[in-house]
């Protein structure tokens, strides 16, 4: 399942703070000036893909997301839903004390019963 982000502004820091995104969506015939430009700037930076929709395309892909209408300004991206990781997976899994707290068997000593 994939997130929208719409705005300006949401879409802007989303960029900027390196948040993996799949594509750029704009409207077709914005104006491509202000926070809009330097979206479109670190989007191509970023090689991410450029998709132009006609608004009510765009309207109703943010809409969809919001169960309504919602204000998107002319910009919105996909990025990846959350992926959620499994046992083992965890970034300490790795570690003795996590092992044994997942096996209780995991952190005895050879020799001990």
């Amino acid at each position: 399942m994939s997130d929208v982000i719409y705005g300006r502004h949401p879409v802007l820091e989303a960029l900027q703070s390196g948040r993996v995104l799949d594509e750029l969506l704009l409207a077709e015939g914005v104006r491509v000036e202000g926070a809009l430009a330097e979206i479109v700037k670190l989007a191509r930076e970023r090689q991410l893909p450029l998709k132009y929709l006609p608004r009510p395309a765009l309207d109703r892909l943010v809409g969809r997301a919001e169960g309504g209408v919602a204000n998107h300004q002319g910009v919105a991206a996909r990025s990846a839903g959350f992926v959620y990781s499994g046992p083992g997976q965890h970034p300490g899994a790795g570690h003795p004390r996590r092992r044994a707290a997942a096996d209780p068997g995991a952190g005895r000593h050879p020799g001990r019963a």
